[in-house]
């Protein structure tokens, strides 16, 4: 149920003004109409503006810092926008907003504290309406406007409303990362240690009081800078209010076949009234036929919530993928995913790339609801201290603190919902194969079976496996992992008695997670197995367990 436009999540709003002194009266009919929505408000603006901006650099960074240190604020949404925000990067503490983990919400001038945040791995900012802008006294308009933001704030899968006023310019199809952005704050981000990458991107850009010429030099800028080319897709919003506005259209034309993929143009999306709402940097689907049909759809792996797992000043990103319908006192089996090294980093989204995709499908969510968590190792990192490309593998005595720290978020994901412990899996591919048998060897009391896929384990660990049920894949011709590592395991298990089954494909090489996840019986077989005594330690015996974004 919405306190609409919020979900039933979001108690307390944040005002803040990063850019320009907010206009006293709009703030004023802005602030109350936010009251009428049933939440509780908190700003800390500036006493007075400093030149053309609400306030010094100072005072605006820790008006904004105090509402993101606010336990009980819950989303931030910005005032309104002017310029300035880009001046605080340099001096914003990534790792507390990371930490935090807050819907933004603003456009315009905030398009720089968007992309610098995504580039810093914060996944749930939005493009949309601002406080001054979109939240006063026109009725047609903010019903529009409270839609998308509703839309996107509970995730919906559909990103675009009915009066979206979009067409095609080029058809085609693509998927990327969703970019909105406002075209001037993107060029000044250029060059700068503030911007996400863009390649294989879906962009969305808008701009006002940009005269045609100057949105040609834009545009201009972007391709000679190697940027359009690389794009998946393109969408043009609105350029208002532009001297020599009669020329857009056809300057637009030009710069879209620049795009090897699908262009719109004339999405109500910008300094327009209404506009709609967009998330920054959700995967997302684009289509555009050459008859006119269009779709802008998040990718099913953003039904995995991005969020932060935070213990003694540590942050592990992570994916949680919940059942569709939680049915009250029912307990739901949960998987761990272990991503390969190809998927390190802090973007909490690369981890999604080649396991996840498999248990959002429509019909394994009917058959097997059940919880999926997808941590990310961090760069230069691994689940487990050894060299993959070794003939052997002997486990380390302390586990590496990557895994430790999945271990501890998988106990604390445990303790904070319906979760069968019977019924607790890991899966993992290459990096995470390794991860995966050390993870068990080292707790098998934890878990109900395995599937280490192209990893490799210590065999002198085997007979602690002796009564958890483990499915192994691997390539016969696999030139990163050596095969014999998964060999060895499986031949150890098999003569302590261990409950194994090994699959090897003849021609195959590293990427043996294709065909383990398109094995008709592994799934099936994976929900099938459960243990006799569900485990209640910790995975650090002597540690309490945390709570996820504990702040």
């Amino acid at each position: 149920m919405l306190r609409y436009p919020f979900p039933e999540s979001i108690h307390t709003v944040g005002i803040f003004a990063p850019a320009k002194y907010p206009p006293p009266e709009l703030y004023r009919l802005g602030r109350e109409k936010l009251l009428s929505c049933g939440v509780a408000c908190k700003d800390t603006l500036p006493s007075r503006p400093w030149r053309f901006f609400a306030g010094s650099d100072d005072e605006r960074l820790l008006a904004l810092q105090k509402l993101l240190q606010d336990p009980e604020v819950d989303l931030l949404l910005a005032a309104c926008g002017g310029s300035g925000s880009a001046r605080l990067l340099p001096r914003l503490d990534w790792q507390a907003w990371r930490k935090r983990n807050l819907p933004v919400v603003g456009y315009s001038d905030l398009t720089a504290l968007h992309l610098a945040a995504l580039r810093h791995g914060c996944r749930r900012h939005i493009h949309g309406p601002m406080l001054c802008r979109q939240w006063g006294d026109n009725a047609e308009a903010y019903a529009a406007n409270m839609e998308s933001l509703a839309a996107v704030l509970q995730e919906s899968e559909q990103l675009l409303p009915s009066w979206h006023g979009a067409r095609v310019l080029q058809p085609g199809k693509a998927m990327g990362q969703l970019m909105p952005a406002n075209l001037t704050l993107l060029g000044a981000l250029l060059a700068t240690p503030f911007l996400p990458e863009l390649k294989g991107a879906i962009l969305v850009l808008e701009d006002v009081h940009l005269p045609a010429h100057a949105l040609d030099r834009a545009l201009n800028q972007l391709r000679q800078a190697g940027i359009l080319g690389a794009l998946a897709g393109l969408i043009f919003g609105q350029f208002s209010a532009a001297e020599d506005a009669e020329h857009i259209p056809d300057i637009l034309s030009e710069y879209a076949t620049e795009i090897n993929g699908p262009v719109l143009c004339n999405l109500q999306f910008g300094h327009v009234n209404p506009s709609l709402s967009l998330p920054v940097g959700r995967l997302s689907h684009l289509q555009g036929s050459s008859t006119g049909e269009i779709s802008l759809q998040l990718d099913s792996r953003e039904k995995y919530r991005p969020e932060m797992f935070s213990r003694n000043g540590e942050l592990l990103p992570y994916r949680l993928l919940a059942p569709e319908n939680l049915e009250p006192g029912r307990q739901y089996p949960l998987v761990l995913l272990l991503h390969g090294a190809g998927e390190r980093g802090t973007d909490n989204l690369k981890q999604l790339t080649h396991l996840a995709t498999v248990f959002t499908r429509p019909e394994l969510r009917q058959q097997h609801p059940c919880f999926v968590l997808v941590p990310q190792c961090p760069e230069g990192a691994q689940w487990v201290d050894s060299p993959w490309h070794a003939p052997s593998h002997l486990q380390n005595t302390n586990p590496a603190r990557p895994l430790q720290l999945a271990l501890e978020l998988l106990e604390s994901i445990q303790r904070q919902n319906p979760v069968d412990r019977k019924r607790v899996y890991v899966l993992g591919l290459s990096m995470g194969g390794f991860g995966t048998w050390d993870a068990v060897c080292r707790y098998p009391e934890r878990f109900a079976a395995a599937v280490p896929i192209c990893g490799g384990g210590d065999p002198r660990q085997a007979m602690r496996l002796h009564d958890l049920p483990v499915w192994a894949f691997h390539g016969a011709a696999d030139h990163v992992v050596p095969p014999e590592l998964s060999r060895r395991m499986v031949q150890a298990l098999q003569e302590c008695g261990g409950p194994v089954r090994y699959t090897e494909f003849p021609d195959c090489g590293h990427n043996s997670w294709d065909g383990a996840l398109a094995h008709p019986q592994l799934l099936p077989w994976l929900f099938q197995q459960e243990k006799c005594c569900p485990p209640l330690s910790n995975p650090a015996p002597g540690q309490a367990p945390s709570q996820c974004n504990d702040q």
